[in-house]
């Protein structure tokens, strides 16, 4: 079997650098998400549960109850894209990786 051309690396590189830009780097914007949407749920988890209550359900408190029920909800559905892009972003990490020694390799020979 042949070796790879020098042209074909570079088309090879060229799509895993594309892949990165046109894929993953836009959804990055989950990692904040997510983020804010566990604290926003905890902090109305905590609020809730600890916090003395007068017993009075004002518009506040019921506009803070959905926005907790809210979080709830998209804490375990962002999770699960979280994991994924960041398994996803690791492996063209590696693939990157192991193209840039080998070619590193193959200059230096």
């Amino acid at each position: 079997m042949k070796k790879p051309s020098r042209n074909w690396k570079s088309v090879w590189m060229a799509a895993l650098d594309r892949a990165r830009r046109s894929a993953l780097e836009p959804l990055n914007v989950l990692y904040p998400i997510h983020a804010t949407a566990c604290l926003c749920y905890l902090g109305g988890f905590f609020r809730f549960q600890f916090f003395e209550t007068n017993g009075n359900f004002t518009l506040l408190s019921a506009s803070l109850l959905l926005i907790v029920a809210v979080c709830g909800v998209l804490v375990p559905i962002l999770t699960g894209s979280v994991f994924t892009l960041l398994y996803a972003d690791r492996r063209l990490n590696k693939l990157i990786e192991e193209q840039n020694n080998h070619l590193a390799h193959q200059n230096y020979v």
